[in-house]
């Protein structure tokens, strides 16, 4: 048994066999920073065309409008030294002022409303589509969800912040093919809104099923507490870099850093897992 991380870390782990399943997708299904990193060198290298050929488009008026507001606030802010998106000047220097704009926001923290996330979504969502992005799992994510699904029977829930729409085309575009023929639905959920124990309430509603018959997936220890409140079973994944407080406070869940390492046995010959 090794305590570092807090909790109580085996090679494998037996939880009694559930029901569902709810999958965090970060940093359990896929990895932000992976997720992110290729999204970038993506955009990086389609956005320009982009911006060219569908720059006089009447979507791209809109975004052009309010790229413009943005740019001049976040200029204003001061906050970093952002590129000025320019009005005048040949057809080639102000979409190229609006494409090094575009790629050095993306590099920052953008907030929900920005038309950058709009325009983003548009073009990852084409690379999806094409085949031209894939997106990225963890190499123990399609044995583990198919043997899940379709040996053992347990319905399995993807949850993300974002709509169930966009997380579909992601699991439908991975590195090792569509993975979506593996799970039931797609739960949008804020993540503030994980902290929430009466969320996971609703979500047990929603799957109309007892919370204790539900596990949880999740790399975070306060989302695994409201889950815990709600009479559902946790495991935190604990990927490779994941950091935890070393207070204790993660004595009453079981961590394992690969999925391989959760063992399902039937209800009455499993010990509780949290």
């Amino acid at each position: 048994m090794d305590d570092s991380l807090g909790g109580t870390k085996r090679s494998a782990i037996e939880v009694a066999k559930p029901n569902s399943i709810i999958v965090c997708f970060y940093e359990v299904l896929s990895s932000h920073d992976e997720t992110q990193a290729a999204i970038e060198k993506y955009m990086t290298g389609k956005l320009l065309k982009y911006l060219e050929e569908n720059w006089e488009t009447r979507q791209m008026l809109m975004v052009r409008k309010r790229l413009l507001n943005e740019n001049k606030l976040d200029r204003a802010a001061k906050l970093d030294n952002y590129e000025k998106c320019k009005v005048d000047g040949s057809k080639e220097e102000i979409i190229q002022s609006h494409y090094t704009y575009i790629i050095q926001r993306l590099r920052h923290n953008l907030p929900e409303s920005s038309i950058i996330h709009k325009l983003r979504d548009w073009l990852v969502a084409e690379g999806y589509k094409s085949g031209e992005l894939k997106s990225f799992v963890h190499e123990d994510v399609p044995k583990m969800v198919e043997r899940w699904r379709m040996e053992m029977m347990i319905k399995l829930y993807a949850m993300a912040s974002g709509d169930p729409s966009g997380q579909k085309l992601f699991l439908q575009s991975t590195r090792y093919g569509d993975l979506t023929k593996h799970f039931n639905n797609y739960l949008m959920v804020k993540e503030n809104r994980r902290r929430d124990p009466d969320q996971f309430s609703i979500l047990a509603g929603l799957l109309r099923d007892d919370p204790k018959n539900l596990l949880f997936l999740t790399s975070d220890l306060n989302e695994a507490k409201s889950a815990h409140q709600n009479r559902m079973k946790c495991v935190i994944v604990a990927r490779t870099g994941t950091e935890f407080p070393q207070d204790g406070s993660m004595a009453h869940f079981p961590v394992v850093s690969s999925l391989e390492h959760i063992n399902f046995v039937e209800t009455g010959s499993a010990p509780e897992c949290c």
